[in-house]
Formats: structure tokens, sequence, C-alpha cells
């Protein structure tokens, strides 16, 4: 009796399975639920379809909600740093104004 292993092609499925998760993945919110105006959540940082879809999600699809997520979060960070440079750097050059003008 011969035995047959099938490929995962003949068996339907693609050619990148999905990993077995040992442990669910959790959801990455924090309970804020507040959504801006592009309907992304002020908290977790995840887009409405995202929140929405997240308890069908096979464990590789949050994964990489929660990759993107972070990708959100170091962005706006950067933003709001270039934000706090900008301003500081107009108040530097406010104060040098003022102070050449006394003179």
């Amino acid at each position: 009796m011969a035995i047959r292993l099938f490929s995962s092609n003949e068996l339907g499925y693609a050619d990148e399975m999905q990993q077995v998760e040992l442990f669910p993945v959790p959801s990455p919110c924090i309970d804020v639920c507040q959504s801006n105006a592009k309907g992304y959540c002020l908290g977790c940082l995840r887009s409405r379809a995202e929140r929405q879809k997240w308890h069908d999600m096979m464990p590789a699809e949050k994964l990489r909600v929660i990759d993107l997520c972070a990708l959100r979060k170091a962005k706006l960070e950067a933003i709001i740093q270039a934000k706090k440079e900008n301003k500081k750097e107009k108040e530097q050059i406010k104060s040098e104004n003022s102070s050449s003008s006394e003179v």
C-alpha cells in the first residue's frame, strides 16, 4: 500500500500557509474608542474596517494590523515631533528678531 503526499496547491491552500498560533492575538484596543476624521481610532490607531473585522481575522492578519498600527504610531510621533521643533524654531526666530529690534 502506497501513501501519497499532497502538495498544498493540490489541497487548495495558498503557497504560503497560515502559521497556527498557539495563543490568540490580543486586541490592541486601549479603551479610548474615539475616531478621527479619517476613521482611525485615537487609541489603538486601527482603521474602522480593521476594528469591525478584528474578530473574523486570522492570527496572521491580526499581527499585520498590529504592525500597521505601530507604523501609524511612529508616523504620528514623527509629525508631532516635527511640529514641536517647528514651533521652537519660530519662537527662537521671534525672540532673535525682538532682541535685534531693541538695539
